[in-house]
């Protein structure tokens, strides 16, 4: 190796042995931002919630129920699912009986609709959800979801909503189950249409009653 060939190694050295050293040199929150480049993102948790209702030990039927609970309000989110809300009446009741084959999939929804998104928000400060199964609270803040709806008597309004939607399996032959889905506000409020008081509660309770395979489809009353 020749003097202008050792030289030039050297400098090369030199240079890397310098921003080597500087690197180190970097504060923490430099060297996190620079390194951060490289990090790919993580992937979004799908959230599923698996309950077993707990109640008393005499009722051993229900105890022994596990169900699955999966956020879902759109149709095309879970499209194989039995969808309560087509067989609801015209006149909504406070409570229905429903039959079903013990391995249907159902999909259950209640929500709120308010003029506009500023009256919705300021509504969606006083609300609390309502699902319970048997009794015990199982409302999950991923179960609601923000959107519009048109209204009946022009197509062309929107109006804005929040919806608690979820789908449920997991029934076993001959054990009921019941669900009460709704809200209730701790505070008046005002949809922009109507005035309601502080209190004003809302819900529908569904009791389930898993038949055998063989039934057919479901049957609500």
């Amino acid at each position: 190796m020749n003097q202008k060939t050792r030289i030039a190694v050297s400098f090369l050295l030199g240079v890397v042995l310098l921003i080597s050293a500087s690197c180190a040199l970097l504060p923490p929150k430099v060297q996190e931002f620079i390194s951060g480049f490289s990090q790919t993102e993580s992937t979004p948790r799908v959230i599923v919630v698996t309950s077993t209702p707990q109640i008393s030990s005499g009722d051993l039927n229900t105890a022994q129920t596990k169900l699955k609970i999966t956020p879902c309000l759109y149709n095309s989110d879970c499209p194989d699912a039995v969808d309560l809300d087509d067989m609801l009446n015209a006149q909504q009741q406070a409570s229905y009986e429903v039959k079903l084959p013990y391995d249907t999939l159902l999909k259950l929804s209640n929500g709120w609709v308010a003029i506009d998104d500023k009256t919705l928000e300021e509504n969606l400060a006083h609300i609390k959800w309502i699902f319970e199964v048997d009794g015990e609270d199982y409302y999950q803040p991923e179960y609601v979801v923000k959107g519009t709806v048109n209204t009946i008597q022009d197509s062309s309004v929107e109006n804005s909503g929040a919806w608690l939607g979820v789908t449920i399996e997991g029934f076993s032959l001959n054990q009921p189950v019941t669900m009460v889905v709704g809200y209730t506000f701790s505070e008046a409020i005002n949809d922009g249409w109507e005035d309601f008081p502080a209190g004003y509660t809302s819900t529908i309770t569904y009791h389930f009653l898993p038949q055998p395979l063989d039934f057919g489809s479901p049957t609500m009353k």
